[in-house]
């Protein structure tokens, strides 16, 4: 299954022998056997929210006759990570600290334009489980915690090449690789990203400043 949100719209015949609201009764519960049957076979994940004549969150039962009841499945845990072994498969491995520096951080409620700074949501590469991550997320953010990770990003000091046992452009080829695995969902990369307890220049023009660190950010279309 791909997308940002695998979407099952129920709509039922509206028998003009029932009544409005047995009507209603049989569009809420062929929506909710359909939603169950979806998610025991695997195709779409436990973790949804619905939709009902266009209002978030509401009954199945509250549906009119004729309406509409939407299920919107949560997919960004799994593309999370997809991406985060992406990443960690790409990253220089000679002393495994920066493969091991990856974190995720959740956004919820969201506008798609994710923050520049991370705040406490975030959660521990070994912590992290696909199928916890609600459908109230909109965007998962991954990032490396060293305080070279643009380096290792772009392999460009001003004009000055740098030389890495993996190729430049981490971050992005992440972004295509998620894009291309689940095309329903968005992947970009950010230029920089701030988060709790980043290191801090010490010299040069931006003394004071946090290091520029780059992240990825998947969200939903």
């Amino acid at each position: 299954m791909s997308g940002s949100a695998f979407r099952q719209q129920v709509r039922v015949f509206a028998d003009r022998n029932l009544t409005p609201e047995a009507q209603s009764q049989r569009l809420a519960a062929a929506a909710r056997a359909g939603r169950d049957e979806l998610i025991r076979s695997g195709r779409a994940a436990p973790h949804y929210a619905t939709w009902v004549d266009g209002r978030r969150d509401a009954s199945e039962d509250t549906v009119k006759p004729g309406g509409a009841i939407v299920y919107r499945f949560q997919l960004l845990g799994e593309a999370a990570a997809f991406a985060m072994a992406f990443l960690r498969g790409r990253a220089p491995v000679k002393s495994g600290t920066y493969r091991d520096g990856f974190a995720y951080a959740m956004s919820a409620g969201g506008d798609g334009t994710a923050s520049r700074y991370i705040g406490s949501r975030i959660v521990r590469r070994e912590s992290f489980d696909p199928q916890r991550v609600g459908a109230d997320v909109d965007e998962v953010i991954l990032f490396n915690r060293e305080p070279y990770s643009r380096k290792v990003d772009v392999q460009l000091v001003g004009q000055r090449r740098l030389r890495f046992e993996v190729p430049a452009g981490l971050f992005d080829d992440a972004a295509t690789a998620v894009r291309r695995r689940f095309p329903t969902l968005t992947a970009r990369r950010v230029y920089t990203m701030n988060f709790p307890n980043q290191w801090i220049l010490k010299t040069g023009q931006r003394a004071g400043k946090p290091v520029e660190s780059p992240a990825l950010v998947i969200g939903r279309r």
